[in-house]
């Protein structure tokens, strides 16, 4: 069995921790925002928050853009929360699997109505 990885102990500590901060946010244009991974680096130093939202693409612009203006707000907040010596660097990214997954399910979709239809 691999040992438990302090990366990924933080990973989850950051996931918890983040997800409740965003509830926080006095942001009344901040969508429904759901953490979908973290992508953190070994040396804890860089951590790459994917995120959902429900909307459309002016709702995902509008996200990204409060997000990354509260990134300095969500790191102080850590600080005080974490007990880590230093606390990473924090990029927000749109994680679009949802829409191409339904993308493909559309796809998929009219596929067999075409195969029923011949």
């Amino acid at each position: 069995m691999l040992p438990y990885k302090r990366v990924d102990r933080v990973k989850k500590i950051l996931h918890k921790t983040i997800s409740k901060l965003l509830y926080e946010l006095k942001e009344p244009n901040l969508g429904l925002v759901t953490i979908t991974d973290i992508d953190l680096s070994d040396n804890l130093e860089d951590a790459k928050l994917f995120f959902s939202v429900i909307g459309d693409e002016i709702k995902i612009k509008e996200t990204q853009s409060i997000l990354d203006r509260n990134i300095g707000f969500i790191r102080l907040k850590l600080k005080h929360e974490l007990i880590i010596k230093k606390i990473p660097n924090i990029k927000f990214i749109f994680d679009d699997s949802y829409q191409r997954a339904q993308k493909v399910f559309a796809i998929l979709d009219k596929l067999s109505k075409d195969e029923r239809n011949i």
